[in-house]
């Protein structure tokens, strides 16, 4: 009889899932991109050197150039990277009003990790993405909703323009109009597996009303009856923090003051669950670490600027919250004061924080915080991480790519050539590393299914028949303003035969893991994880 080892919930017997076991098969390549190839993994070959303070720290490689400045960034279901800024990549378009048609056009880039070839798919339909809303759908194209129109007599203007990219084709293709012209909106994907577009403002006009995009239908419906006036004028429409909870509601946990949470629902409702603290945690960033649990970090310390543009300094107060009930604890502070940061899901479960700066002024690079620092949800505790060489604040970005490491690229747009950061650095987790610092032998993933259903045992099957200690899942991610608005992170039940075969439970239900793109990671007894095996779960 095969030999098993077990790692599940409660009910879910060992026959059940071995049973459920079925033969490998191999694995293809997805294809790869062409054009420009560039270095951007620098000089790596100084891995080969032993330094062993990586196994606490990681390891950043050197800064190598980027086509952009990588103000949106986010993970394709083929691996690559797509990133894009503005309509001229400089920043200095931005402040021209509409009528200067200098808004129409976005400068996109595409990166294939595994060759470093680069490929510009602009996008030409008419709308400049800068400052857009964007999500990866479940059928594995990205919608982007919103975007930058100029700049008016009070504030910017934004769009309701919606755009579609296909990375199959890799085409641009423009889509129905939003009824509500959003600048900083956030796409989120349901559990029913439309999109809820929340947010966004126009010319210092909030778009109080949430619109919702049917992908079958291929339209836009409003939430007439879920103003976001409920909240008193507390509620922040740049950006706001949206994540789908387990009751398959919509949870907002800031940056403003005050949480809820939204019925998608018919024509819509919020409730308003009460203060998460003190003050707006404007150019912080929010996380699901696991099912209902948030880690909310950093921010400016008073939203409203001086006439030099400065927020009065960053906090380093973090906070969990849980997304059904609001409760809310202080957590650990984090080991440095930081606003215009990133907070990064790893393989793990741990979260890593970098960039930033201390000021909370925008494009403020004389103030950065280069220390990266790495949060770990079982023990409340942070670690210090590696030190960037180049500072990423405002307008930068951070991805985990599917081989673990994380993509921290940009920095700049609208404070001068001199603050836009055209560059990339490529982080190396600790748990990359052997104790000595040299790089760790890693398992792999052979076989695991490229589609899922929820509450289902599936097979996976390793290289080697050494022990797992945990196989986990994250949803892909696309960030922008300090907010990944796509990533979340669990813990897998399994089983472990002989000879590598595991059987594993899929997610719940499309509310723990709403349907769409996940890297599906396996970890052996050193907590070492796997690259990731790309899956679609709906």
């Amino acid at each position: 009889m095969m030999k098993t080892t077990a790692h599940w919930i409660k009910g879910v017997g060992t026959a059940a899932l071995l049973t459920a076991l079925m033969a490998c098969s191999s694995v293809t390549t997805a294809p790869e991109g062409t054009v420009v190839q560039q270095d951007l993994t620098g000089d790596e070959s100084d891995l080969a050197r032993p330094v062993s303070s990586r196994a606490q720290l990681g390891y950043f490689t050197p800064a190598r150039a980027w086509p952009l400045v990588a103000v949106h960034m986010g993970l394709l279901p083929n691996g690559n990277v797509i990133s894009w800024s503005t309509s001229d990549d400089t920043g200095d378009n931005i402040f021209d009003p509409p009528s200067s048609g200098e808004h129409d056009l976005t400068f996109v880039d595409v990166w294939n990790p595994r060759t470093n070839v680069h490929t510009r798919y602009d996008n030409q339909t008419g709308t400049e993405l800068f400052c857009a809303g964007h999500t990866l759908i479940p059928d594995g194209k990205v919608l982007a909703a919103g975007g930058h129109d100029g700049l008016g007599p009070v504030d910017f203007y934004g769009r309701p323009d919606t755009n579609q990219f296909d990375p199959a084709t890799n085409t641009w293709t423009r889509l129905p109009d939003m009824q509500y012209t959003r600048w900083y909106p956030t796409l989120t994907v349901l559990p029913n597996k439309e999109i809820l577009s929340t947010g966004g403002v126009n010319n210092g006009a909030a778009a109080d009303l949430p619109e919702i995009w049917n992908t079958t239908t291929g339209s836009w419906r409003t939430l007439t009856t879920a103003s976001t006036s409920v909240f008193g004028g507390k509620f922040e429409h740049l950006y706001p923090w949206m994540h789908v909870n387990s009751e398959g509601l919509v949870f907002n946990s800031g940056p403003g003051v005050l949480m809820g949470k939204l019925n998608t629902s018919g024509t819509g409702s919020w409730t308003v669950i009460g203060q998460r603290d003190n003050h707006d945690r404007y150019h912080g960033s929010s996380v699901m670490y696991q099912p209902d649990r948030l880690l909310v970090t950093g921010g400016v310390t008073n939203k409203t600027p001086d006439t030099s543009g400065n927020y009065d300094g960053s906090t380093n107060e973090s906070l969990l919250v849980n997304a059904v009930t609001g409760a809310k604890t202080a957590a650990a502070p984090m080991l440095f004061k930081r606003s215009h940061h990133q907070a990064t899901l790893l393989p793990n479960g741990d979260i890593f924080v970098n960039g930033g700066n201390s000021s909370g002024k925008q494009w403020d690079d004389s103030t950065p915080v280069l220390d990266s620092e790495i949060y770990r949800p079982s023990t409340n505790t942070w670690k210090r991480a590696a030190r960037a060489a180049v500072s990423r604040n405002y307008h930068s970005t951070s991805l985990l790519l599917p081989d673990g490491r994380v993509l921290v690229a940009g920095g700049g747009i609208g404070a001068g050539e001199d603050h836009n950061h055209r560059d990339a650095e490529i982080y190396y987790p600790p748990y990359l590393f052997n104790l000595d610092g040299t790089l760790a032998a890693r398992p792999g993933i052979s076989y695991a299914p490229s589609k899922l259903g929820y509450n289902q045992v599936f097979p996976m099957t390793m290289n080697s028949s050494a022990a797992v200690s945990r196989v986990t899942l994250i949803r892909f991610g696309f960030v922008t303003h300090s907010f990944n608005l796509d990533q979340r992170f669990q813990d897998l039940k399994f089983a472990q035969g002989s000879y590598g075969q595991l059987s594993v439970l899929s997610p719940l239900n499309n509310k723990v893991a709403p349907p769409g793109h996940y890297m599906l990671f396996a970890l052996n007894s050193k907590g070492v994880p796997s690259a990731a095996k790309i899956i679609n779960i709906q």
